[in-house]
C-alpha cells in the first residue's frame, strides 16, 4: 500500500487499526476478495463460485466471435492458446480453480476449437478433451491442461519456499493443496547438510525414504504443528522422541525402533547447506 493508493484492503484489522490507516492513507475501503493485483482475486480463504464465475465470463468475452469464420481449426486453436487460456493461466499462478470452474472454462476453449463459439455439441468435436490437452509429440493438439498445469505452477512456490527462505512471503501461513504437497514431496530429495531446511518427517533425506511413509503409525502419533520440525531441531536432544504421543501398540513400538535405528547416531555437518 502507498500513499496514492486509491483503495485499503485490510487483512484481519480491527476498526480503530483500520481508522488509523484511512488517516494517514486517505482511499476507499475495499474488502476481500480482490482483484487489485494484477488482476488476481485474492481472498483470505477459497474464492467463491461468483468470483470463479468472473473469471469465466473474462474468459468468454475474449472470445472474437466475429474471427471465427475467417479461421480454420489450427488458427482457433493457436488463439485458444494464446489467448483464451492466457486468463487462467495467470490466475493458476495463486489461486486454485474448482473443478467446476475449469470445466466451464474448457467448454469455452472446446466451442471456439471446433465450433468458433463459446460452446460446441458433441458431434462437432473431433477429437476428446483429454487428446486436445495432449502434447503433440503424443498425437495430442498442445493445449494446456488448466487442472495439472495449475499443480505445476503452485508447485513453483513450494520450491521457492524451500530454497529461498529467506523470502519476505516464505512465511506466511499458506497452506499448498494436498496434492500439491505430495507433488513436492514425491519429486525431490535433498542432500543433507546442516539440517536446517530440511523437514525431518516428511523429507526424504534417509535412503529408506521419508519417515511420514517408513513409520506411518508413528507420524500419526505426531501433533500436527510439529510434523514441520526441520532435522536440526529433530535431533536436537532426541527432540523427536518428545513430539511423539499416542499409544503404544505393537505397529507403533516396532516403527519407533526402526527410526531410531535410522537416526540414531547421526551426525550434521554446520558447515555445509541443504540441498534440495
Amino acid at each position: 500500500m502507498w500513499p496514492n493508493a486509491r483503495s485499503i484492503t485490510p487483512i484481519a484489522c480491527s476498526e480503530e487499526a483500520i481508522g488509523v490507516v484511512l488517516q494517514a492513507f486517505p482511499g476507499r475501503l475495499q474488502n476481500f476478495p480482490t482483484s487489485n493485483l494484477l488482476g488476481v482475486p485474492l481472498a483470505p480463504t477459497a474464492l467463491r463460485r461468483a468470483d470463479e464465475q468472473a473469471i469465466v465470463d473474462r474468459v468468454a468475452a475474449r472470445i472474437p466471435t466475429w474471427k471465427a469464420g475467417l479461421l480454420n481449426a489450427a488458427g482457433r486453436t493457436t488463439l485458444t492458446k494464446t489467448t483464451l487460456s492466457a486468463i487462467p493461466i495467470h490466475v493458476a499462478i495463486c489461486c486454485t480453480l474448482s473443478a467446476s470452474a475449469i470445466s466451464a472454462i474448457d467448454k469455452c476453449r472446446r466451442g471456439f476449437i471446433w465450433a468458433g463459439t463459446s460452446s460446441a455439441a458433441g458431434g462437432k468435436c473431433k477429437l476428446s478433451w483429454p487428446v486436445v490437452c495432449s502434447p503433440k509429440e503424443l498425437g495430442g493438439l498442445g493445449v494446456v491442461d488448466l487442472k495439472l498445469l495449475g499443480f505445476a505452477l503452485r508447485l513453483r512456490w513450494e520450491w521457492l519456499r524451500r530454497t529461498a527462505p529467506d523470502s519476505p512471503w516464505a512465511a506466511l501461513p499458506a497452506k499448498p493443496e494436498v496434492a500439491v504437497s505430495s507433488m513436492f514431496r514425491a519429486a525431490t530429495s535433498v542432500v543433507l547438510g546442516d539440517g536446517r531446511l530440511v523437514r525431518f518427517w516428511t523429507d526424504v533425506w534417509l535412503p529408506a525414504g521419508a519417515l511420514c511413509h517408513v513409520a506411518p503409525a508413528l507420524f500419526e502419533s505426531v501433533a500436527r504443528p510439529r510434523r514441520s520440525r526441520s532435522v536440526q531441531e529433530a535431533l536436537l536432544h532426541r527432540q523427536w522422541c518428545r513430539d511423539i504421543l499416542g499409544a503404544t501398540t505393537s505397529a507403533f513400538i516396532s516403527q519407533f525402533l526402526r527410526v531410531w535405528s535410522l537416526v540414531d547416531g547421526l551426525e550434521l555437518d554446520p558447515s555445509t547447506p541443504d540441498k534440495i
